[in-house]
C-alpha cells in the first residue's frame, strides 16, 4: 500500500472514531413494578446512548414492545400513568353498552361467576382474564409501528418471551402480531387466559426467562442493559400464613431462579441495573409515577457505566430518526371483514358494526364496534386487527365463542334480615343455554330457593338478525309468603300464593338500554291467608291478562352507580272474558336518577302504582315497606290498591379498589292504600335511613338502620338482590 492510501485510511478511521458495540437493551417482568423500566428509558435518552435490539418480558415486553414500535418515554409515561388498569382487568364492557340481555343477567340476583357446563361436566374458563380490552388496547398501542410480520423491522428489532403451557418451553417471539405478542408475554397463568399462537398457548414467560439476556445476546448484542424489576420473593416466614401468600411465594421463587440465571451471563461491560421498588407492588398501577422515578434513580446510579455507550450528536439524531414513529396519515378502510368463530351468522355480527369501507380509520368507532360485540356476552375475545395495503387498510375483526359454553351456570344467594324476627334469603340457581341457532336466541333457567320458592324459563327467540325483535314463550311455578303489618280488612296477617303462570310475549329490543313487549299471561293458583277473619280472596284463583311493559337500564354500575337512569312501566289487564276469574287492571312506574358530584353520588327515585278504581285481588296488590321504600317498615308489610312512593338520598364512596365501600343515607315519603279515594298527600307517610353499604363479588352489602313515623323503626343486613 502507498503512503497516500495508508494516510486515508488513517484518516477516515480517525474520523469514523472507536467501533460501537451493538447494545441489547432486556426488560424483565415485574407487573406494575415494570413501569420502572419508563425511568431507565428517559437516562438512556439524556444520556444519548441508543440501543439496537430490544427484548422483554411480560411488562418489559409491553414497555420494550411500545418503545420498539416507536413510542418515547413520554408517550409510554402517558400509557401507563393515565390508563385505568383495573378497568382493563375486567373484561365486561362498559354497563352502558352491554346488549339488553346481558344487563337483564345483570340485574339479577347471581353472582358473577359463569360455569360452563357439558356432557363431560363443570367447565371453567381457561383464566379469570379473557383480556377482551387488553387486546385492543395493545393493538391501538401498536398502530404507529404497524409495518409487516418481522418484529426485525419495527423501528427497533424486538422479541418478547412467552413460556408453552402445555409443554413449558420458552417461546421467543419474533413475528407475527405485535400486540399478540405482548399479551402472550404477560399472560400470568390462571389469572389471564393463555394466548393461541402458531398452535402454542402461551403464557407470562417469566416463568422461563424473565430478563432475557441469552435472547439479546441471540440477536448479536455484544453490550447488554439489563434492567430487573421482579417481585424478589419474602424472606420472613411469619408473613407466609394464607394460600394467596404461599402461591404468590412459589411464583416468585421460580421466577427469581430464572432471572439470577441470566444475572449470571452478564460480564464485566455489560450494565445491570436494578430498581429498589421496595414493596411495590405488581398490582400497584396507580403508583406508576412512583415506579418511574424509582427506575431514573436506579439508571443514574449507574451513569457512569451507561455514558461508556453514548453517542456525539449526530449519531443519537441518526438514532431517534430511526427510533421515533411518525404519527401515521388518515387511513381510508378499503374493507370491513369478520373473522367469525361462533354459532351466530356473520350476518347477525355485520349488523353490529359501524365501521365501512370507505371511512377513515378511527380508533373510537372501533372500539364502539368492539363494545357492541363484547356486549353480547358469548364470546371469549373480541378483537380486531389493521392490515395495510397500498390502497388503505382492511379491518378485521375477529370473534371466538366461549370454549367452556354455550351451557351457563351462575350461582347467587340473597340475605334480608331486619334484626326482629323476619329474614328473608334465598339461593339461586341459573342455566342459560346461549346462543341457539345463528340469531343467538337463549334459553334461561332459573330455580329459587328460600322465602320464595320456584322455577321459571323463558326461550328468547330474534326474529331478524338485526336483534330487534323477539318473541318469548315463558313458563313459572312460584310460592311466595308475605307477612302484612297493615291491611284495609284485617290488618296484620300472613298469606301464602302458589302460582302458576304460562306466557307469550312478543317484544322489541330498544338498543342497548331497554326493550317494549306485549304479551298475554295465564296463571292459575291457590291463595292461603293465616287470619282468624276469612279472606274472599282464599282458595284457587285463574288470571289471564293483556300484560305490557318498557323497561329502561343507562346505568354505569349495577349496585352502586354514579350516573344514569333506571326503570319500567307494566301494565297488566285481565279480563273475564279471556277466563280471568274477574276484571282487574293494574300499572306500576318505578323509575330513578343517578348523579356524582366529586366522591357523593345524589339519587332521585320514584313509585307509583294504580288500580284505576278495579279491585285488586290480594295476589295483584302493591307492596311497600323495606330499605328504600319506607325504610323504617319490614319489607312488604303494607299492600294496597294504589301506591305512592317518593325516595331522594345518596351515598359518599369511601374508597376500596376492589371491594368499594359507601356511606349513605335516603329520605322517603310513600304510602299504600286500599282504594283510590283514600289517596291523599296527608295520608303519605315519611321515612328516612342511614346505611354502610360495599360493592362485593356477592353482591351489594348493607348495614343500616330506618325510622317511620309514630317511633317505628327497624334494623337491616341486606346482602345480594332479591329474586
Amino acid at each position: 500500500m502507498n503512503l497516500a492510501a495508508l494516510l486515508l485510511c488513517l484518516q477516515a478511521a480517525a474520523q469514523a472514531g472507536p467501533h460501537r458495540p451493538r447494545v441489547g437493551l432486556v426488560l424483565s417482568g415485574g407487573g406494575a413494578r415494570g413501569a420502572a423500566h419508563v425511568g431507565v428509558l428517559r437516562v438512556l435518552e439524556e444520556l444519548h446512548v441508543p440501543v439496537d435490539f430490544v427484548t422483554g418480558t411480560s411488562m418489559g415486553a409491553i414497555v420494550g414492545g411500545l418503545y420498539s414500535a416507536g413510542l418515547s418515554p413520554d408517550e409510554i409515561e402517558r400509557i401507563l400513568t393515565e390508563t385505568d388498569w383495573l378497568t382493563l382487568f375486567d373484561d365486561d364492557p362498559p354497563r352502558e353498552h352491554m346488549s339488553w340481555r346481558r344487563k337483564l343477567d345483570d340485574r339479577g340476583y347471581l353472582v358473577d361467576l359463569e360455569i360452563g357446563l357439558s356432557a363431560e361436566g363443570i367447565e371453567l374458563p381457561r383464566g379469570l382474564i379473557q383480556g377482551q380490552k387488553l387486546n385492543p388496547l395493545f393493538r391501538d398501542l401498536t398502530l404507529r409501528g404497524l409495518v409487516d410480520e418481522d418484529f426485525d423491522k419495527l423501528r427497533l428489532p424486538f422479541r418478547a418471551v412467552a413460556m408453552d403451557v402445555v409443554d413449558g418451553d420458552t417461546v421467543v417471539l419474533a413475528r407475527g402480531d405485535l400486540a399478540q405478542a405482548m399479551r402472550a408475554s404477560m399472560s400470568i397463568a390462571g389469572a389471564f387466559a393463555p394466548v393461541e399462537v402458531d398452535g402454542r398457548l402461551l403464557v407470562d414467560g417469566g416463568y422461563v426467562d424473565n430478563l432475557p439476556v441469552d435472547v439479546a445476546e441471540t440477536l448479536g448484542a455484544e453490550v447488554v442493559i439489563a434492567v430487573d424489576v421482579g417481585t424478589p420473593p419474602v424472606d420472613d416466614r411469619g408473613k407466609l400464613r394464607s394460600l394467596f401468600a404461599i402461591s404468590s411465594q412459589v411464583q416468585d421463587l421460580v421466577v427469581a431462579a430464572s432471572r439470577r440465571a441470566s444475572r449470571a451471563r452478564l460480564d464485566a461491560d455489560d450494565v445491570l441495573v436494578v430498581p429498589e421498588l421496595g414493596d411495590l407492588s405488581f398490582t400497584a398501577f396507580d403508583e406508576s409515577k412512583r415506579a418511574i422515578a424509582i427506575g431514573r434513580a436506579a439508571a443514574e446510579a449507574r451513569a457512569d457505566a451507561l455514558a461508556k455507550l453514548a453517542v456525539d450528536a449526530g449519531a443519537w439524531s441518526a438514532f431517534l430518526a430511526r427510533q421515533r414513529a411518525p404519527a401515521p396519515p388518515p387511513r381510508v378502510v378499503r374493507a370491513v371483514r369478520i373473522e367469525n368463530r361462533s354459532r351466530l351468522s356473520t350476518a347477525t355480527l355485520e349488523e353490529l358494526v359501524g365501521v365501512r369501507a370507505g371511512d377513515v380509520l378511527d380508533s373510537s368507532a372501533v372500539h364502539a364496534d368492539l363494545q357492541r360485540l363484547s356486549g353480547l356476552g358469548y364470546f371469549e375475545s373480541v378483537d380486531f386487527e389493521v392490515k395495510r395495503g397500498d390502497d388503505g387498510v382492511e379491518l378485521v375483526y375477529s370473534v371466538r365463542e366461549k370454549e367452556w359454553g354455550p351451557n351457563y351456570l351462575r350461582f347467587g344467594l340473597s340475605l334480608n334480615e331486619d334484626f326482629s324476627g323476619r329474614s328473608d334469603y334465598g339461593l339461586g340457581l341459573g342455566l342459560t343455554v346461549a346462543p341457539v341457532g345463528e340469531l343467538g336466541a337463549e334459553w334461561r333457567t332459573e330455580l329459587h330457593i328460600g322465602s320464595t320458592l320456584g322455577v321459571a324459563s323463558e326461550y328468547y327467540q330474534p326474529l331478524d338478525h338485526a336483534l330487534r325483535w323477539f318473541v318469548a314463550p315463558r313458563v313459572s311455578i312460584l310460592r311466595r309468603t308475605n307477612e302484612l303489618d297493615e291491611h284495609a280488612s284485617v290488618g296484620d296477617f300472613e298469606y301464602r300464593v302458589d302460582e302458576r303462570a304460562v306466557g307469550l310475549d312478543l317484544g322489541r329490543n330498544l338498543g342497548d338500554w331497554g326493550e317494549a313487549r306485549v304479551g298475554l299471561q295465564r296463571s292459575k293458583g291457590d291463595l292461603d291467608a293465616e287470619t282468624s277473619v276469612p279472606q274472599p280472596e282464599e282458595g284457587e284463583f285463574t288470571d289471564v291478562a293483556w300484560t305490557a311493559g318498557l323497561r329502561w337500564d343507562k346505568l354505569d354500575e349495577r349496585d352502586f352507580p354514579h350516573h344514569g337512569v333506571v326503570g319500567g312501566l307494566q301494565a297488566w289487564l285481565a279480563r273475564e272474558e279471556l277466563g280471568s276469574d274477574d276484571d282487574h287492571d293494574r300499572a306500576l312506574l318505578t323509575t330513578a336518577a343517578y348523579s356524582t358530584w366529586g366522591d357523593f353520588t345524589g339519587t332521585a327515585a320514584l313509585e307509583l302504582g294504580t288500580s284505576f278504581g278495579t279491585d285488586l285481588p290480594l295476589q295483584r296488590q302493591f307492596l311497600l315497606g323495606g330499605f328504600g321504600r319506607l325504610s323504617g317498615r319490614a319489607p312488604n308489610s303494607i299492600a294496597g290498591d294504589e301506591l305512592g312512593l317518593a325516595r331522594v338520598g345518596g351515598y359518599y364512596g369511601l374508597g376500596g379498589a376492589f371491594v368499594p365501600t359507601y356511606a349513605g343515607f335516603a329520605l322517603e315519603l310513600g304510602q299504600a292504600w286500599d282504594r283510590r279515594a283514600a289517596v291523599t298527600l296527608a295520608s303519605l307517610e315519611p321515612s328516612a335511613a342511614l346505611y354502610f353499604g360495599a360493592d362485593t363479588p356477592l353482591g351489594p352489602l348493607v348495614l343500616g338502620a330506618g325510622v317511620a313515623e309514630a317511633g317505628q323503626s327497624s334494623f337491616f343486613l341486606i346482602l345480594g338482590r332479591g329474586p
